[in-house]
């Protein structure tokens, strides 16, 4: 339902004269709201050769004095190395890496981010075992308060003058 409607609308817009442009890596973009989204990037010259997880889009969004962490398929190794640049800002809201794999979200990510939240996207019942019991317990030590898709379905928080709530959950068939 959201990607049909987000189809909607940029179907919309074209009309208008909006155009449709690939995220530069480390670019922030501004919204006529006050909210904006940075996209994050490994840096240059690593001495490994990322997996393609590690290669996944990273972004901060900012909006409403919240700040929420999209990882992708972020591994332990991307997360890391993302550290040491001093990428990541403590977040209100983070989606976990990786749909929670034990490849993501470890204790030293979790100290710097300090999420308030962390949405886990993972189906029920998955063949992969998602997500973690490494990765749910470095969630709990860190106080993070979890949401998970494989539990409440479709999950919808909404943020407004610096605060975020749970607006709804829907469980599919």
């Amino acid at each position: 339902q959201t990607i049909r409607g987000l189809k909607e609308a940029i179907n919309q817009e074209i009309p208008q004269g909006a155009s449709l442009k690939q995220p530069i890596l480390g670019q922030t973009i501004g919204f006529p709201s006050g909210g904006k989204i940075t996209f994050l990037e490994l840096p240059d010259g690593l001495a490994w050769e990322p997996s393609e997880n590690d290669r996944s889009i990273v972004f901060l969004l900012e909006y409403q004095g919240t700040k929420w962490l999209f990882t992708g398929d972020l591994e332990e190794k991307g997360e890391q190395e993302m550290l040491k640049n001093g990428f990541f800002p403590r977040v209100d809201v983070l989606k976990v890496g990786h749909h929670g794999s034990q490849t993501s979200s470890t204790m030293e990510f979790l100290q710097q981010t300090k999420p308030s939240i962390s949405v886990i996207s993972a189906g029920a019942n998955n063949s992969f075992g998602h997500p973690a019991a490494a990765v749910l317990e470095n969630l709990r030590q860190s106080g993070s308060r979890v949401l998970r898709t494989d539990e409440l379905g479709d999950i919808e928080l909404r943020a407004a003058a610096n605060r975020i709530w749970l607006q709804s959950t829907l469980q599919r068939d």
